[in-house]
């Protein structure tokens, strides 16, 4: 079992969840935990943060999780908002997803 698979379940995370808290698709997470893509470096960044260990340690480099001082998961409001979009139909992810582009762009007006 590749690294990204052990972090994703040693997590309890879907792969849905990943995928949204990352910003790639659910069948491309399927692809790094069968080895057959790699995630991007701005990608591994993301996953080492979601997953609480180094960037060195998901590409298997390092042995030791060396586990970062950060919040728990699940702790922060991003993490909840994750929760709640994966819970979603893909039509009312849409939604959110233009709601939040409406509001960005009268912030910007």
């Amino acid at each position: 079992m590749n690294r990204y698979k052990e972090c994703r379940l040693a997590s309890g995370m879907s792969q849905k969840f990943v995928a949204l808290s990352v910003g790639v698709s659910p069948p491309m997470v399927s692809q790094w935990e069968s080895g057959v893509k790699e995630p991007s470096k701005e990608t591994l960044l993301k996953l080492a943060d979601l997953f609480n260990v180094t960037t060195d340690y998901l590409l298997g480099r390092d042995e030791a999780k060396k586990k970062k001082e950060t919040a728990a998961q699940g702790d922060d409001l991003d993490s909840q908002l994750v929760n709640l979009l994966v819970s979603l139909p893909e039509t009312d992810v849409q939604r959110v997803k233009d709601f939040a582009a409406g509001l960005k762009a009268a912030r910007e007006e």
